[in-house]
């Protein structure tokens, strides 16, 4: 059950004692409290349904069953409401059914209507600490994300100035920066230590909303405005009052509702959609974008008046790839936070591994990262790096032994399709803002892309895929079954079967090779080559793969 301070606390008397329910509805009237009446549990029923009360005061001895009979059914309906039993019939068996049947209070008849107003009080302070207490864990549940600001780099050093001194302001702020570079964290940063930090953070991802619903999300609407809307509902801004509302991906808001936000950001009051009442609000905004703002003002599919209200402050958030410095603290944070929480001994990473991960460009940013770690620390094998971002002339980071790997790297290539993850020939791209890394050619070195002089690192070329026109290579004692040739030339056929023909191949060594590794291990080979058991077992079907 919560409440704000613009909405009136719902209640239905359920009692078949007319007295009793002047009683109810003269001490509890509007603007405060809204009371519906019922006589009966017929009409109990329907009007729980019908307006969603808030609080139920409900006799025991009603016309057509009687309270404890559909007492739990109330609660199954809207198990938030709020159950207050009042009777004659105050025995300790009715109390003790009443209460473990859901109700919150039992007040005997005859009764004080202010006993009543302290019960329901009392019943309301409830309700709100066992909020904050949930907001509160949800908070502490995502303490994990404020490791995107580790770091001691120059730009994160100039992001927590920032934050620290816009944090005591009531201006708004637009928060900008590449997917995965923790906007949301720097968002409820700015709230923490600001003055109303003890209020609500109220996030809407403005991208995920349906074009026709977020208009209500935000601004709420009235009972009637539409149908289903069976009763009022507070919009985002109003649940925010008193606090910070985030809109993350603010540019992909309508422009027909630009207007609106725009009002709210200038004068502090709105109206619900089928309303006339205007609301004031008293909430500060932070909005977040990864998009081109300049680019979205000059095609006009953002308002310029919108953009400079809400860009009253602006940070930009840097990528990982431009604080590659501050990666090997990143990973101390993740590897503590998360051995802890899985339960798996810490395992410290190796130098050359955490080279490798410095130099990586990390299109995904600290997310990339934070999910990359986990996997590993999941999977006990340091060789998930190395299958996800590393190159193939590398020593094996479990074993200590050096040589060629089984894992090849080639392009993708045949109509969009992709090299399986793990296997041979798939190739991590990543694309950036600035510009489009495209997949390297077979003997070319990897470049990757990012600024200064450690921004690009050549690693040793990757030996080629064959050509599907020359010789399969001699079937050895360990090596795999080799597939019927299909009839007709191979120069005859189409390019997606040529890909086809080279996928199977690159499958069935390093499958074999794996599989071989490990003694016919089929778990371990699976974790080796980063797929699924099951997707494992349905290969070695697919190829007729057998134990030597």
């Amino acid at each position: 059950m919560t409440e704000t301070e613009f909405d009136p606390i719902r209640i239905l008397a359920v009692d078949d004692d007319p007295n009793i329910c002047w009683t109810i509805q003269e001490k509890f009237k509007p603007p405060k409290y809204e009371v519906e009446v019922a006589n009966d549990c017929e009409t109990a029923i329907d009007a729980a349904q019908q307006h969603q009360p808030q609080i139920i005061l409900l006799d025991i001895k009603i016309p057509g069953g009687g309270g404890l009979e559909i007492l739990p059914r109330l609660k199954t309906m809207n198990p938030d409401v709020a159950i207050i039993v009042l009777s004659g019939f105050s025995n300790p068996k009715n109390v003790v059914e009443a209460l473990q049947l859901g109700a919150e209070d039992f007040i005997a008849k005859p009764f004080d209507p202010a006993i009543v107003e302290i019960a329901m009080k009392n019943i309301r302070e409830k309700r709100n600490l066992r909020d904050q207490v949930s907001r509160l864990k949800n908070e502490l549940e995502r303490d994990h994300a404020f490791g995107m600001l580790v770091g001691e780099s120059q730009p994160m050093v100039e992001v927590r100035d920032f934050v620290e001194q816009v944090a005591t302001t009531d201006l708004n702020v637009l928060i900008r920066g590449e997917s995965g570079t923790g906007k949301d964290v720097t968002a409820r940063l700015i709230h923490h230590f600001s003055r109303n930090h003890e209020g609500p953070f109220v996030k809407v991802n403005c991208a995920a909303l349906p074009e026709n619903l977020i208009e209500s999300e935000l601004f709420g609407y009235e009972k009637g405005a539409f149908t289903g809307a069976v009763r009022p509902k507070p919009g985002r801004f109003q649940l925010a009052h008193g606090g910070t509302i985030f809109l993350d991906e603010i540019s992909e808001i309508p422009f027909p509702l630009q207007s609106k936000l725009l009002q709210v950001l200038e004068q502090r009051e709105f109206v619900r959609v089928g309303g006339t009442r205007t609301i004031k609000v008293d909430c500060r905004c932070i909005a977040a974008t990864n998009a081109n703002m300049d680019q979205a003002l000059e095609m006009r599919s953002f308002r310029e008046d919108l953009y400079f209200r809400m860009n009253e402050f602006s940070v930009q958030l840097p990528s990982l790839r431009e604080r590659r410095e501050d990666v090997p603290l990143l990973i101390d944070y993740f590897l503590s936070l998360y051995s802890e929480r899985y339960h798996r001994p810490r395992k410290d990473l190796t130098p050359e591994t955490i080279k490798l991960m410095m130099e990586y460009p990390w299109p995904g940013n600290v997310r990339e990262l934070e999910s990359l770690l986990k996997r590993m620390l999941v999977l006990d094998s340091e060789e998930i790096v190395y299958q996800t971002i590393g190159n193939s002339n590398r020593p094996h980071p479990d074993s200590g032994q050096r040589g060629g790997s089984q894992f090849h790297s080639f392009p993708q290539t045949g109509e969009g399709r992709e090299v399986p993850y793990g296997l041979p020939g798939y190739q991590r791209v990543a694309t950036h803002r600035t510009g489009e890394q495209g997949h390297p050619q077979p003997g070319q070195p990897h470049a990757q892309v990012g600024q200064g002089p450690q921004s690009v690192q050549n690693y040793p070329s990757a030996p080629s895929m064959p050509h599907p026109d020359s010789a399969p290579p001699a079937e050895t004692s360990t090596g795999p079954q080799q597939r019927p040739e299909a009839p007709g030339n191979e120069t005859e056929m189409d390019l997606k079967a040529i890909v086809e023909k080279a996928i199977e191949r690159a499958e069935t060594e390093a499958i074999t090779a794996a599989l071989d590794r490990t003694k016919w291990n089929r778990r371990k080979s699976a974790q080796q080559l980063g797929i699924s058991y099951s997707s494992l077992l349905r290969r070695i079907a697919k190829y007729n793969l057998e134990a030597e």
